[in-house]
């Protein structure tokens, strides 16, 4: 514009020098100027947004936005670090988990086994007593056979012991099958219970939910032909 001044040319208003300068590069075959690496990098717009990590909930998202490109991916890296973390934990605790159930399995499965065997021993043990002993049958006789026959009382004395071991054993266990037995029944007793509260509001009520109790084991559960030998039963769990 200077240069036309001096020289008497008219000025030319911004656009028609724009205009002109872009007709004269595209004249020239000038090509155009393409952002570089490196002008997008120092452009912040240029780049894409970062997501947010993905242990941060959508209501953060603005304060998100305000932390520079720097910050944003230090996080997503520590945010990373910590996924694989907890994902590696819960797999370690899932194979831990399995290991232990595989455990239990085999150990109920042998403890199963070695309940059965219990009954098949005591017959074999009582068989060969009497096989081996069936002359033994009173005291009397015991003190005869020490005195005659030591050696065959001693090995009387072996077997005797081997059946009080089976039978003590065998009673242990049908002791301890029928505490869990009961065990099992008071929960599912307290279970049921748990439920018709929900559907009888008065049992909450301890007055209400006795009379309503007795009401219905004397007189409702008689009438549909329940005897006291079957609901005496029925309450124990049997």
């Amino acid at each position: 514009v200077a240069a036309r001044e001096k020289a008497g040319i008219p000025a030319e208003s911004a656009e028609d020098a724009t205009a002109e300068e872009e007709l004269s590069d595209e004249d020239n075959g000038a090509p155009p100027v393409e952002a570089t690496a490196e002008d997008q990098e120092t452009d912040p717009a240029a780049k894409p947004p970062l997501e947010l990590p993905r242990s941060w909930t959508k209501d953060r998202a603005e304060h998100w936005a305000k932390l520079d490109p720097g910050t944003q991916e230090f996080l997503l890296e520590q945010d990373r670090k910590a996924s694989e973390a907890i994902r590696r934990s819960q797999n370690e605790l899932a194979e831990e988990r399995n290991a232990v159930k595989a455990q239990r399995e085999a150990a109920e499965k042998a403890r199963q086994h070695y309940e059965a065997q219990l009954p098949v021993l005591m017959r074999e043990l009582e068989s060969n007593l009497q096989q081996s002993f069936g002359d033994i049958k009173t005291m009397d006789d015991v003190v005869r056979l020490q005195s005659e026959d030591p050696f065959r009382f001693q090995a009387w004395q072996v077997h005797q012991m081997r059946l009080q071991t089976a039978k003590s054993e065998t009673d242990r266990v049908a002791k301890e099958n029928e505490t869990a037995q009961q065990n099992r029944w008071i929960e599912h007793v307290q279970s049921e219970n748990a439920k018709a509260v929900e559907f009888i509001p008065d049992l909450a009520d301890k007055d209400k939910a006795e009379k309503l109790t007795l009401r219905v084991a004397r007189e409702l559960l008689p009438d549909l032909g329940f005897k006291e030998s079957e609901l005496a039963a029925l309450a124990n769990g049997k």
